[in-house]
């Protein structure tokens, strides 16, 4: 199955003629991946064409937990060679139906504390691949969110709560709140039609900024958080570029460049042979901060000129 509209540019083909078609299952738990087409590049450039050398296996949870059982179910039952699974939900699922069948995380949350592998630098079991870990970001965001207004202190969270690690983002981020004057309210979804909701209970409550934890349900609602917080006047921030990109006032978090082209370098790897226990769950290592100054204009909201200097991007 190929994604609509997708064509992958033939590159250079590093693997010999005449080997094995080989198939990769990719999964989420929601409706999308927000790095695929980045991904899939990265192996066309390391040699992996599609119909050629690889084929691939599409699978979407659509924020249900028994579509996305059957659609791991159905890439063990065919024996796939890889299965990529993005988010955390995913790849716990995916660990759940095989100890055989390697599997390749797309930016899991903090993988250890999810239960997906019990170290980070020697994995062990069939997982590997990128994973993010949280604690220091979800300080500096806050850092940031409170910054944006003097006197700002009363925070909506909101997080996706069937997922294991926007529960212990949402816990984080109570818990380091009080060292900067501030209280969360945690605001769960459970499917996008929650989002409506979210900003009668923000005002109920008196909120005055608002946190979007990530996850592969709150992805897909972006459009959707980022207008209304702008309807209702909260200073926003969220963890992808696109949520900026989107109408949030403020992203800030890891280069997804760096998860697309590790995942693609694992399943390369493994591909040709190496087993995931001996690969190290990768980290990231580069961070932006994205502004959109177009937003804050429209909320009548005068940002900080710190924050403006720090930006690596501003949306205008």
């Amino acid at each position: 199955m190929c994604l609509p509209g997708l064509r992958l540019a033939l590159g250079s083909d590093n693997v010999h003629a005449g080997e094995k078609l080989s198939h990769v299952a990719l999964i989420t738990a929601s409706t999308g991946m927000l790095t695929v087409r980045d991904f899939l590049k990265a192996l066309t450039e390391k040699g992996w064409i599609e119909g050629r050398n690889i084929d691939f296996q599409y699978g979407y949870g659509n924020d249900d937990a028994a579509q996305l059982d059957k659609a791991i179910s159905d890439a063990v039952a065919r024996k796939v060679d890889v299965i990529v699974a993005w988010g955390t939900l995913a790849p716990l699922a995916a660990k759940r139906a095989t100890s055989a069948i390697p599997i390749v995380m797309a930016g899991a949350g903090d993988a250890v504390r999810s239960g997906l592998v019990a170290n980070l630098s020697r994995p062990g079991g069939n997982i590997t691949g990128y994973s993010f870990v949280p604690p220091a970001m979800n300080e500096k965001r806050l850092q940031i969110i409170v910054g944006v207004r003097p006197g700002l202190n009363r925070i909506a969270v909101v997080y996706n709560d069937a997922n294991p690690h926007s529960a212990e983002v949402s816990a984080d981020l109570k818990s380091i709140a009080g060292r900067y004057g501030a209280k969360t309210e945690p605001m769960s979804i459970n499917n996008p039609r929650d989002v409506e909701g979210v900003f009668r209970r923000a005002e109920n409550r008196g909120s005055e900024a608002l946190m979007l934890v990530e996850d592969p349900l709150t992805n897909s609602v972006l459009d959707a958080v980022a207008s209304g917080a702008i309807r209702s006047k909260l200073p926003s921030l969220g963890e992808r570029r696109e949520f900026a990109a989107a109408g949030g006032l403020i992203s800030y978090g890891p280069d997804l460049n760096d998860s697309a082209e590790t995942v693609a370098t694992y399943v390369d790897l493994i591909l040709r042979g190496r087993k995931p226990a001996d690969l190290p769950v990768q980290q990231p290592t580069r961070f932006n901060l994205v502004v959109n100054t177009k937003t804050a204009r429209l909320m009548d909201l005068d940002l900080p000129a710190e924050l403006i200097a720090r930006a690596d991007e501003i949306l205008d």
